[in-house]
């Protein structure tokens, strides 16, 4: 009995799945009075598009509702689960950037200098003389983490 039904439901379904033989088809000559152009673009300028697909900023000023504009403007002004996303996403771009930055060279740079001088009186009726020194310097180090077992490129994903 299962089996029957089975069968009955199968042919049931099936029915509706029909596709036509090119003899009984559709004529492709007829065009249904839809002219199509000679090559598509994405990019189409501005007053080449349909008014329908002319989309402005405000949209929805359109419909010309002062109640439908002040509920707009205070959701997305004030809607604090839009500014908790915004600051998400700027977080988590931030940890990409941070783990992206894992996988460079790590370049170090210092420089330094020094004066030292020092008053010299030979005796108490010379005058004093001043020695002094200057001394620089710099340092450049580099370092790299080897990603040998994958583990700075799986933080990545």
């Amino acid at each position: 009995m299962n089996l029957f039904a089975g069968l009955i439901s199968a042919l049931v379904l099936l029915s509706g799945c029909r596709t036509l033989s090119p003899e009984t088809g559709p004529d492709p000559e007829a065009g249904a009075g839809i002219t199509l152009p000679a090559r598509y673009s994405d990019r189409a300028p501005e007053a080449d598009r349909p008014q329908f697909l002319k989309t402005e900023a405000n949209w929805w000023e359109t419909f010309g509702s002062p109640e439908l504009n002040r509920m707009v403007s205070r959701a997305l002004g004030s809607h604090p689960d839009i500014r908790a996303l915004e600051a998400k996403i700027e977080q988590e771009k931030a940890k990409l950037d941070k783990e992206e930055a894992s996988l460079f060279p790590d370049l170090n740079f210092s420089f330094g200098g020094q004066k030292k001088e020092t008053r010299v009186k030979s005796s108490s009726s010379s005058s004093a003389k001043t020695d002094g020194s200057h001394s620089w310097d710099a340092s450049l180090s580099s370092s790299y983490t080897l990603d040998v077992w994958g583990e700075l490129s799986a933080g990545r994903k």
